[in-house]
């Protein structure tokens, strides 16, 4: 019978084998999870969205997919988020991260909670509070327009004991100074695109866009040294709510200056400004020329009934608008008409301008 001590002796190469096997499989598999992938079509940074609720094998593809994980990682990828209770803890957002990132630097940043997860939002030049609101909405940022207009106030609406107006404190700026209380912030939105942290509250996004206003209204008047003769004349809200309206009528920086101009000397003598664009932000609708029942409307806002400027702005305007304003073209011209096709026609009399009408 061969000795028992001597089988035992004989075994064990083998069983060394096996666990020098299996020790170098997990080293390496340590190894590929933290150390950097160098498969890229690049360098830099990209930009990834994680969907609320996303599995982690949708995050691995849309990784690969961005160049920021190798196709054939993801496997490796969602192995990792499991053993590492990541997959448990993925949070949502928008996130940047290095194209070289290692998986496991990869998973402490869409699982960090003091992780600086941001999104970008873009206002649109001559959007209303209207549209930023349905935008902000569509980007999940706030659940309806309501939401928005506690803090902007309630558009197109002159306010009557309050009704309507912002119901949260606005920021502290020079910019806000001019502004009446019974009108909303239409056109204190400055017109951009802006980082916020994922989880940036309404509030936050709004005072960041006015601060912005603020910052850029400064430059232009630095630059334009004009300006000083309109805000000797004129109030900041006043400026703004005309470069409202050359914002919605007018393309390009020529024309708005000339419209400008031809809007400041109807203002001096009297006249209705008679633009459709202030009818169109009562109606909520987009055309090129209201019609005879719209502009029957008594609100305030429209410029057929009512002489002077509207009670506010009518969108959030660009700083080409604004700048236009301060530094209008002057011209010989009373009337204007903006064809389909953005190009502006004048007229020096009711008859040129009643002529220009078939280009419409």
């Amino acid at each position: 019978m061969p000795n028992s001590t001597i089988l035992h002796t004989a075994r064990r190469p083998r069983n060394t084998q096996w666990v020098i096997a299996v020790v170098v499989v997990l080293l390496c598999v340590f190894f590929m999870i933290v150390w950097p992938v160098w498969l890229r079509d690049g360098e830099g940074d990209v930009q990834v969205r994680i969907a609320k609720g996303a599995s982690v094998r949708s995050v691995a593809e849309e990784l690969a997919r961005i160049g920021a994980l190798p196709s054939k990682d993801i496997w490796l990828f969602e192995f990792a988020a499991k053993v590492t209770d990541a997959d448990r803890v993925i949070r949502a957002g928008d996130f940047t991260v290095p194209r070289d990132e290692s998986i496991l630097d990869l998973l402490r940043t869409f699982t960090s909670q003091n992780e600086s997860r941001e999104k970008s939002l873009t206002f649109i030049e001559g959007w209303d509070l209207r549209d930023i609101a349905k935008y902000l909405v569509r980007e999940q940022v706030i659940p309806s327009a309501e939401e928005l207009y506690k803090v902007t106030g309630v558009p197109a609406r002159v306010y009557i004991g309050g009704v309507g107006a912002p119901e949260r404190s606005l920021p502290d700026l020079d910019v806000l100074e001019t502004r009446p209380q019974n009108v909303s912030v239409e056109g204190f939105i400055f017109p951009d695109t802006y980082r916020v942290f994922a989880d940036a509250t309404v509030d936050e996004i709004v005072e960041k866009a006015m601060k912005e206003m603020e910052e850029k209204v400064q430059e232009a008047t630095d630059r334009d040294v004009t300006s000083e003769k309109f805000y000797k004349q004129y109030s900041f809200f006043e400026v703004l709510t005309m470069a409202s309206i050359i914002e919605a009528e007018v393309r390009g920086t020529e024309d708005r200056r000339k419209v400008a101009d031809i809007m400041w000397r109807r203002l001096e003598q009297g006249w209705p400004l008679q633009v459709d664009s202030s009818v169109n932000y009562i109606t909520e609708k987009n055309t090129p020329s209201a019609s005879a029942q719209d502009i029957k409307n008594t609100s305030p806002y429209n410029t057929y009934k009512h002489r002077g400027l509207p009670p506010g702005p009518i969108n959030n305007p660009s700083i080409d608008s604004i700048r236009a304003v301060i530094t209008p073209e002057p011209n010989d011209k009373w009337f204007f008409l903006t064809s389909k096709d953005g190009t502006v026609y004048y007229g020096r009399t009711l008859e040129e301008h009643a002529a220009n009408r078939k280009y419409l």
